[in-house]
Parts: structure tokens; C-alpha cells; sequence
């Protein structure tokens, strides 16, 4: 039979077929298989046969790896093996089939474990703060009906330097005077401090790090209870009683090797990332949320009431669609607390009441009972004399509203690899021939095809699954 013998170059695992050779006239060594024959040449036609690696058999249409030479009675013997990738080359690169990797075309979404990480980088992206630009008081004061905005209360905004001519006002001697709006008769002004205090008609005071916006009218006095009093550059507030932050948009860094591996390296464990939020807190973000988004969003409302805050923070992409990440409450204003001494009118009442009554035990003979009683007048009348201490809401801090607003990634780079001979994740159905170079199937599904063995089609799909060369 007619055989090319050849001097191949080719990697293995490759369904390559060697060119040219070198045809001469051979035969088969009796008792020998088709895929593991064993071929026979005159030892005096050529004494360089040795030189040769691979043959092809027209009669056994296969090509075959030379795996031994041998001399015997006066014939050269080469030991072969089938290259059944190089002999049913046509029928695989037909046959489609689930590619895993692929050296040639690849889908950098999917994550590629196949290479260890090394050394960490740091990145961080900021937004400036949008704390600390004001300094702003929101007053609840107990005012008339006509002007609250939740029941009897009626909210005022007001810079530090108002809120602090406002209460050396309530808290000084002017609002003890006869006004025309409240007679104090003859009670001496000391009693008329201890009898009245302000703070009753001022439920709430919080700091607010911003200028609320949008205000209502400017004013320039403060009706509380039954009294007045001048302010400066202070607004009624709107009717909502919130604030809206303006959107704040912090740059999401990328992967350095987000351009050669795939934005699959955005995900953990290659990239970690956390969301700084004062005073919402630190956000661990997952990667796969925000992978492929531009930008993140975040939006913060402000109750100005309470100085509650709902912070909401949504990925944003080129196409400019959203994705949900983050809700979270937090205490953004900072409640501050007021204070003012005042009496304990019905402690002081019942001093006169037991005075008057001791008065009385005594006149009736009742020595003793006019002694308790005049004792239980002393402790009535010494509470007067020793003003408590009342407030009204308590003290928060502003410690947390430092600092700017942060996206903290961490990266791990990947070693390099090598795509051309292990290749990347692709996850596609496709044909061998429509790919070329490197290549891995999942559950290979060469057929059983005309001329081929179940031997060979098993053989092959293990090197579909393995990882070969469509070359």
C-alpha cells in the first residue's frame, strides 16, 4: 500500500494535518489492529525512515503518530498510534458543541478562576460632602393656630446668630414686663421668672448641616404662647417639612485589568468595594451590581422635624437605567437641648395651702398638727425657692457628619495567564471550525461518524473536553 511518511511539527492535542511527506510503498505487519498498527518497509529502499514522525495510510484514511522504530529481519518497522484528531478533522469542526473556553472569543462578563490572584491596589473615588455648607436651627415652637404647620406647633429655620438673639429674648428680662398682651399685676419680677417658662412653648430644637430648601416667608417675630419675641433672617419652613438633597454621583473605579480580562474582574474576590455615607454608614457593595454600571447615584431626604435622614444609593449606566442598591435611615440633624429654670407652681400653691391651714390647726389648739403642717409648708416652700431644671429634646452629636462622601476598591491582580493555549470562558454553543485555535468543550458530542470506531469517538470527545487545538 501507498504511504506518506512525514516530518511533522505539530503541537499535540491539535487536529493538524502534516503537509508534503514523502510517498513510498509499505505494508502491514499481520496481527495488528487499525488503530494501533504496525507498518513494514524494504530495510534497503531507504535507510533514513528514522527521520520520519508521522504517516498517513490511504488505505485506512487515517493519519498516525510514528511511536517506534524498529529493525528486523532486513524491514524497518514503525510502531504507529492513530491521530484520530487529524484523521476525523472535517466531522469535529462540523460538530456543535457547549465551548467552555475558547482562545479566540470569550465573554468577559463570566469569571475566569483558572489564574491565582497576587498583590492588592487601592482606590478611592469621592463626592465632596454635603454636610457643613450652612449651619441652620429648625425651631418647633407652640405658637397661634394660624401660623403652625402640624397641629399647635409652627417650624421655624433660622441661622445660629437668630436663634441666639431669639433666646437671650425668651430668656431675658423683656417678656416679664407688662406688654399689653399679658398683665403681671404686682408680682415681683423674680416670681414672674420662676412662674413662667418659655422653653413650655418650644418643643424642639435640631441642627441641620445644610440650608433647607425651598423656605417659606421670611418673618420677623416669633409668636410663642402668649408672647413675642424679634427674629432676624428666619423662614417659616415649607409646607412639607423635608429637604431633598441634590443628587450626589460618586465615579465607580475599575479593575486595571478590566480591559484584558473582562469586567468580570469587578466582582469579587478580584475587587471588593464599601460605600462611605456619613452618617448612613459603610456599605459593602456587591460587585456584580455594579460591574458594568458608570456611576453611583445616591439621594438623601432630610424630615427637618426630627432631623431623620433616608439615604437611597442606585448604580447607573451608560444607557442611563438604574439599578437598587442601598436604603438606610440615619439621624442627620442633631437634636439640641434647651433648658430654663422653673417653678413648681402647684408645689407652690400648696405651700400657701398648708400655711393657711397650719394657721388654722394652731388657732383650733392643734399644736401638733400645726407643726407637721407647718413643716410640710417649709419643704413646699423650699422647693419654690430651689428651681428645677427643665429641657426639651437632648443632645446629639456632629461627629458624624465628617468626612466625604467615599467608594473604597480593593483590587487583585491576576497573573497573566496564557489565552493562546488555555484560552478564556466563552459559554457559547459552537462549531469548532467557526472558532479556530484553542478551544474546551463541555460533554463533548462527536457523533459517531462513517470509517470511525467507538474507540476513536470516545477518544476524541475527551480531547473535546480535556481542552485541543482546531487548527
Amino acid at each position: 500500500m501507498d504511504i506518506l511518511l512525514y516530518k511533522a511539527n505539530k503541537k499535540p492535542k491539535s487536529t493538524a494535518r502534516p503537509s508534503g511527506g514523502s510517498r513510498i510503498s509499505g505494508e502491514i505487519k499481520h496481527d495488528c489492529s487499525i488503530i494501533n498498527p504496525t507498518f513494514r518497509f524494504s530495510g534497503t529502499l531507504r535507510s533514513d525512515l528514522t527521520k520520519y514522525n508521522m504517516l498517513y495510510a490511504e488505505d485506512f484514511n487515517r493519519y498516525y503518530y510514528i511511536s517506534n522504530w524498529s529493525f528486523v529481519a532486513g524491514f524497518w518497522e514503525a510502531d504507529c498510534s492513530c491521530d484520530v484528531l487529524a484523521s476525523f478533522r472535517q466531522v469535529i469542526g462540523s460538530t456543535s458543541m457547549f465551548c467552555m473556553r475558547a482562545a479566540n472569543r470569550w465573554d468577559g462578563r463570566v469569571m475566569d478562576n483558572l489564574y491565582p490572584t497576587f498583590h492588592a491596589s487601592t482606590v478611592d473615588t469621592t463626592a465632596p460632602s454635603p454636610w457643613g455648607q450652612a449651619d441652620r436651627f429648625i425651631l418647633g415652637v407652640i405658637g397661634p393656630a394660624d401660623t403652625s404647620q402640624a397641629g399647635s406647633v409652627t417650624y421655624y429655620c433660622m441661622p445660629p446668630g437668630a436663634l441666639k438673639d431669639f433666646m437671650k429674648y425668651v430668656l431675658g428680662q423683656n417678656r416679664l414686663v407688662d406688654d399689653g398682651q399679658f398683665q403681671w399685676g404686682n408680682l415681683d419680677t423674680a416670681i414672674r421668672a420662676a412662674i413662667f417658662n418659655p422653653i413650655d412653648y418650644i418643643v424642639s430644637c435640631t441642627y441641620v448641616p445644610f440650608q433647607p430648601s425651598p423656605l417659606g416667608a421670611l418673618v420677623s417675630t416669633i409668636p410663642y404662647g402668649w408672647w413675642s419675641g424679634s427674629v432676624s433672617n428666619t423662614n417659616l419652613l415649607n409646607q412639607t417639612l423635608t429637604h431633598t438633597i441634590p443628587d450626589i454621583n460618586v465615579t465607580i473605579p475599575h479593575h486595571p485589568q478590566m480591559a484584558s480580562k473582562g469586567v468580570f474582574v469587578q466582582n469579587a474576590p478580584y475587587s471588593r468595594f464599601e460605600l462611605q455615607v456619613n452618617p448612613f454608614g459603610v456599605f459593602p457593595l456587591d460587585g456584580s451590581l455594579i460591574q458594568d454600571a458608570d456611576h453611583i447615584r445616591i439621594t438623601i431626604k432630610v424630615d427637618l422635624v426630627t432631623g431623620m435622614g433616608i439615604m437611597e444609593a442606585f448604580t447607573v449606566f451608560q444607557d442611563d437605567t438604574e439599578r437598587f442598591l442601598i436604603r438606610q435611615t440615619a439621624q442627620v440633624g442633631v437634636p439640641v437641648q434647651l433648658s430654663q429654670e422653673s417653678a413648681n407652681l402647684s408645689a407652690a400653691f400648696g405651700a400657701i395651702s398648708s400655711g393657711v391651714n397650719a394657721a388654722g390647726k394652731a388657732a383650733g389648739g392643734d399644736y401638733a398638727g400645726a407643726i407637721m403642717a407647718g413643716v410640710s409648708a417649709v419643704g413646699s416652700a423650699a422647693d419654690l425657692a430651689a428651681p428645677s431644671v427643665s429641657s426639651t429634646g437632648s443632645n446629639g452629636s456632629r461627629a458624624g457628619l465628617s468626612g466625604l462622601i467615599r467608594l473604597h476598591a480593593t483590587f487583585y491582580t491576576i497573573a497573566a495567564g496564557d489565552d493562546v493555549n488555555h484560552g478564556r470562558p466563552l459559554l457559547e454553543v459552537v462549531t469548532p471550525s467557526s472558532l479556530g485555535g484553542y478551544m474546551q468543550m463541555f460533554n463533548g458530542t462527536v457523533p459517531l461518524a462513517s470509517g470511525m470506531t467507538a474507540q476513536e469517538r470516545d477518544e476524541i470527545n475527551a480531547f473535546m473536553e480535556s481542552g485541543f487545538y482546531y487548527e
